[in-house]
């Protein structure tokens, strides 16, 4: 509500006239009637003492713009740069002018055109720095000049130039922006450039691998390793002197302190990376005693250990005090191997431990223990003693598993980071990435063979197949005197490739095989049973899948928990915790899972029935889970099938290959294939879920009871006449149709029926389609939810054929049932329907409203095929509307989603609509290539322009007639013919853009 009292301050700014109160009133009357007149509607009530705008917020613009942004931003800080592109640059594109560009500039107009602006330039930046995270450097260049030129005074946008250009490899245009940028500052407020812009400045003139940002607090980059103990306060800590009584602080001690051995040794290479890691843990050992960095074996915590202690080494008076406890086979060793690291003899009056103790009171020095998780009760028993009576002593531990010493931090020590595989660039893109760095800085080691870019998308597998493990990397890169890259990533799962003769080397150092073998063997027998199982899962798993799997061994009837066995698999680094979400993940390394799966190959019984065990359990989930996928909550369960993908392949290949003795795996196969299928369907997953159904199919058909024959044979119908194999859609719907007629499955039938209208439908064969939905419909109690369906497609079938008043009956009505139903995914589904609808009425703001709400619900289902039609529509939208830019992006990124999930039919459609684009920004060139690509694709498929969109093919013609001669013409479609729909969408990006 907004008060007369205000509304008058606004109107007038401060100098209302007399009579405002009238005046306004009077305004109030024709702004109703105006939007009355407009078919708007009531949307200005009144409400004492003033007005409403009775109107939801995505209907205001500037809410969808803040809406869209903060989505942007959300999906940017959950590392899901392509959908916070999308969102920022759908939220920008509401744009069209200055903003309030026609109220009278108040006050109050001039602190919301300020707000505005603001938020809209921190959009842009926000924008720019996703698609800098995407790599998409040299693009976003000429904006960021734009900016720059309009706001010279915003450091963040120099600083984004300047790392676009340093990243597109252009390091004396980043520093000629730097110096432009210092100039603008100093001459116009008298300030120099900012730390960042210094430090940028700093690391291009060093020549750095790459410019990085803000050093990141140490927690964020290990969630997904292990639980992180973040520091408590200072005055917190335990074993401070000033903590204790004062009756029993320790005496002064008046002797000097001891000269102690035991230096940190000097690694023979150079440390790759970790230079926000040594910054962060040497400002934490200021605050903290004691420090433990964990990982699994082969991630380098001794090296990095190595590198923190020199870095510290001048912040304590008595130096750094190195001990390794690797050939400490007896935990009552411990103590004594520390002494005579340190040069202390044991005074036999006090004993070893009391002597220690005494030595190190009066020392200020960084004692580090590496190695010590094969004696890690010792250890902790040793530390706890020491740093209770040694306050100014710290500790820095390295171990595989924690110490669980009060006070203790735990750093989990990341892998390096890797490149994606493959990768988007060549040998300069890949660089940028740590592990790739030492790969390449050891293999220059072994060898002077020069790599180029032709090694990058080999470089990139052998880094990511290897986890950024450093020592496996290493392992890895010494090969590269006898193996080529490409040759090295087909042999990795050979384990004699990761094995080293380093005589000088540690021995569980020497293989990758070994430093594995070194946790293992720390297991007791029931935990290696246990830990050997976890193999049979592919990308992880939850706490009740691997409940699922395990069976308690016979020399452990009782068992632990499972929750309690797996804290400690997880504890000693064997197994990654990830968090998704509410629910917590685990999973191997790839490295750790091979070597666990050749464990388990070596005790056959025990793997086929943590196999069978696990094919069962995802059996049991994804029929769960698709009854789920039916009703309005289906988000967590649709999540919950795409986290465990990677595990129901692998159960469906268990069934296929025979799975268990007992004669079911045909019909448990063809089961599981089922029920997939709408997880496929809603996720866009077109040819997987067909293929698995056809390879069911062949392996079950004969002996699975007919209603599940049926099932199967109309969903894969339904993927066949999704990807626009028509034929095959049709004769295996006619079979499916046959069966389940034979069986009495009515709702299998009018599932089949709807499958063969939407063929006839994308034929063009109107009234076979209707006939087809009106036979289903026939079918049907009055009452049954599946009348919404057939709606649905009756008015989708309608509105093809031109019959817009029919189309928006039918539509009309399934959206009643589906919101009686309270599914809101269908609703979705309408609703897009009833856009394209209204686009065609010409009501193409409603049309834009609707295709709007409905993106931004098929955007949280993560829904393909509806996130590129609502995208189809926003196009179209813009285009009637004027706003070409806008026009292609929308329809670009359709084209790529409508891509993705192989939906041929609608890709001609949308290609059609791409080539109107360009004949209206006066690219008649470029949009008679597209219209060629089209008719190819239509050709291919055999379907014809829709009746609907004929009118608007015919247009485009005309206007290529017009606009390009008949040769030039033809030669365009010809060119077009030849072009794939992957190199359009890569080529219109940047147009788009």
């Amino acid at each position: 509500m907004v008060s007369r009292e205000t509304l008058i301050e606004g109107v007038w700014d401060g100098a209302p006239p007399a009579n405002a109160a009238k005046t306004l009133r009077a305004h109030i009357a024709y702004l109703r009637r105006s939007l009355t007149a407009g078919g708007i509607g009531e949307l200005v009530a009144t409400r004492a003492p003033g007005y409403v705008l009775a109107a939801p917020p995505r209907c205001v613009d500037v809410h969808r713009f803040e809406y869209l942004v903060g989505k942007g931003r959300a999906a940017s800080a959950a590392g899901a740069g392509e959908l916070a592109v999308g969102h920022l640059r759908t939220a920008l594109g509401l744009w069209r002018g200055d903003v309030l560009a026609g109220c009278v500039a108040g006050e109050w107009v001039r602190a919301e055109v300020t707000r505005l602006h603001e938020v809209r330039l921190n959009a842009n930046e926000e924008l720019i720095s996703a698609e800098l995270a995407l790599g998409r450097h040299s693009r976003v260049v000429a904006e960021l000049e734009s900016l720059v030129a309009r706001y010279p005074l915003r450091e963040r946008l120099w600083e984004l130039l300047m790392r676009a250009l340093y990243r597109a490899g252009r390091q004396g245009d980043a520093l000629q922006a730097y110096r432009r940028a210092r100039a603008r500052l100093i001459t116009e407020i008298g300030v120099e450039p900012g730390p960042e812009l210094q430090r940028l400045e700093a690391v291009i003139l060093a020549g750095a691998a790459e410019p990085t940002g803000p050093v990141t607090p140490y927690w964020s980059g290990a969630a997904d390793l292990s639980t992180v103990v973040v520091p408590r306060p200072r005055d917190d800590r335990p074993h401070q002197r000033d903590d204790l009584p004062r009756d029993d602080r320790p005496p002064p001690v008046a002797a000097p302190p001891p000269t102690l051995a035991s230096p940190v040794p000097t690694p023979l290479t150079n440390l790759v990376g970790r230079r926000n890691e040594i910054a962060d843990l040497a400002g934490l050992l200021e605050d903290r005693r004691l420090v433990t960095l964990t990982g699994v074996g082969g991630c380098g915590k001794t090296r990095l250990a190595i590198a923190v202690a020199d870095a510290v080494a001048g912040n304590h008076a008595d130096g750094v005090r190195f001990v390794d406890l690797t050939p400490v086979a007896d935990p009552d060793l411990v103590a004594a191997t520390v002494a005579a690291a340190l040069g202390v003899t044991e005074d036999p009056t006090d004993g070893l431990l009391t002597t220690l103790t005494r030595h190190l009171r009066p020392s200020r020095c960084l004692l580090v223990l590496d190695n010590c998780e094969h004696v890690v009760r010792a250890c902790a028993h040793l530390v706890t003693v020491l740093l209770g009576a040694c306050p100014t002593l710290r500790v820095l531990a390295t171990s595989r598993e924690t110490l669980g010493v009060l006070g203790e931090v735990i750093w989990p020590v990341p892998p390096l980071a890797v490149p994606p595989s493959p990768p988007a660039g060549g040998l300069a893109e890949v660089r940028r990435y740590e592990a790739v760095r030492l790969f390449m800085d050891r293999a220059t080691l072994a060898t002077t063979r020069e790599l180029t870019d032709a090694d990058a998308a080999a470089l990139a597998a052998v880094c990511a197949r290897l986890d950024g493990l450093p020592l496996a990397i290493e392992l890895a890169a010494a090969r590269t005197a006898v193996l080529t890259v490409a040759e090295l990533a087909d042999r990795l799962n050979d384990p004699t490739v990761l094995h080293a003769d380093r005589h000088t080397a540690r021995p569980h150092h020497r293989a990758l095989d070994s430093t594995i073998a070194w946790s293992y063997d720390l297991l007791d027998p029931p935990t290696r049973a246990r830990f050997r199982r976890l193999a049979v899962f592919a990308g992880g798993f939850t706490l009740a899948a691997a409940e699922a799997v395990w069976v308690n061994p016979p020399d452990d009837p009782g068992g632990r928990a499972a929750v309690d066995l797996l804290a400690d698999l997880v504890a000693k680094s064997l197994v990654v915790m990830e968090r998704r979400s509410s629910q917590a993940r685990y999973r191997l390394l790839e490295t750790i899972g091979r070597w666990s799966a050749a464990r388990l190959a070596e005790h056959p019984d025990e793997e086929r029935d943590a196999r069978r065990r696990h094919a069962e359990y995802y059996l049991a989930t994804a029929e769960d889970a698709h009854e789920w996928l039916f009703r309005p909550d289906m988000g967590g369960r649709l999540e919950l099938l795409a986290a465990e993908h990677e595990n129901l392949r692998v159960a469906l290949g268990w069934f296929a290959d025979g799975g268990s003795d007992d004669g079911a795996a045909p019909t448990t196969h063809l089961r599981l294939a089922v029920a997939l299928g709408r997880y496929c369907r809603l996720r866009g997953r077109y040819s997987e879920g067909r293929r698995w159904l056809e390879r069911a199919l062949a392996h079950g058909a004969d002996v699975a009871p007919p209603e599940l024959v049926g099932r199967a044979l109309a969903s894969t119908a339904m993927f066949a006449y999704l990807v626009g194999d028509y034929g095959q859609a049709r004769d295996t719907a006619e079979r499916a149709l046959q069966v389940q007629r034979r069986s009495g499955d009515h709702d299998g039938t009018v599932a089949t029926l709807r499958v063969l209208a939407s063929v006839a439908r994308e034929r063009g064969e109107y009234r076979r389609s209707l006939a087809d939905l009106d036979e289903a419909m026939a079918t049907l109690d009055p009452d049954c939810p599946a009348i919404a369906d057939v709606l649905h497609l009756t008015g989708f079938t309608c509105w093809l054929a031109g019959d817009l008043d029919r189309s928006e009956r039918a539509l009309n009505g399934a959206l009643h049932r589906y919101q009686q139903l309270d599914d809101h995914g269908s609703v979705t589904a309408v609703r897009t329907c009833l856009a394209a609808v209204a686009l065609y009425r010409g009501q193409v703001d409603r049309a834009g409203r609707l295709a709007d709400e409905c993106l931004g619900r098929f955007t949280e289902l993560d829904f393909k095929e509806g996130i590129g039609w609502a995208l189809n529509i926003i196009g179209l939208v813009a285009l009637r509307q004027g706003r070409c830019a806008k026009a292609l992006a929308s329809l670009r990124a359709s084209l790529e989603m409508h891509y993705a999930v192989d939906d041929r039919w609608r890709q001609t459609s949308v290609l059609e609509a791409l080539a109107a684009a360009f004949l209206t920004t006066g690219d008649p060139t470029r949009a008679a290539e597209l219209v060629g690509l089209a008719a190819a694709l239509r050709a291919a498929l055999g379907v014809p322009v829709p009746a609907q969109e004929r009118s608007d093919w015919d247009r485009t013609h005309a206007g290529l007639r017009r606009l390009l001669p008949e040769g030039e013409r033809r030669a365009a479609f010809a060119r077009g013919a030849t072009l794939r729909v992957p190199d359009v969408v890569a080529s219109l990006e940047t147009v788009a853009g």
